[in-house]
């Protein structure tokens, strides 16, 4: 594959992970399958790197724990949130280093 047919489905793949992730906010339990889809496509796409497989597994289990939480607890669902953008931006981080160059778009918070 070439470098910018790579980049090219990166970015598609980063469309799909906020797509699902704004779902996973509205507590749609369905969105937490679509993201792990999206995560496994970009771990096919990157060399092997355990920063970033720890990366996209710790957004995973954020996206799961918002679904799965009580809605009526405030202070609860206000955490998952700041847990689900920290296991985002670490995944962002990640993709850069890993020598991906990624627009202001997919750095700025949903």
């Amino acid at each position: 594959m070439t470098p910018a047919l790579v980049s090219e489905m990166l970015a598609d793949r980063l469309n799909g992970i906020e797509a699902a992730l704004a779902q996973v906010r509205l507590g749609q339990p369905s969105a937490v399958q679509e993201l792990r889809h999206h995560l496994l496509d970009i771990l096919t796409l990157v060399e092997r790197d355990p920063g970033l497989d720890a990366a996209a597994d710790d957004l995973h289990r954020a996206a799961r724990a918002i679904v799965e939480i009580e809605q009526t607890d405030p202070g609860a669902r206000a955490r998952h949130d700041r847990l689900l953008g920290d296991a985002r931006r670490r995944l962002l981080v990640r993709l850069e280093m890993a020598g991906f160059e990624l627009m202001a778009r997919d750095l700025r918070e949903p």
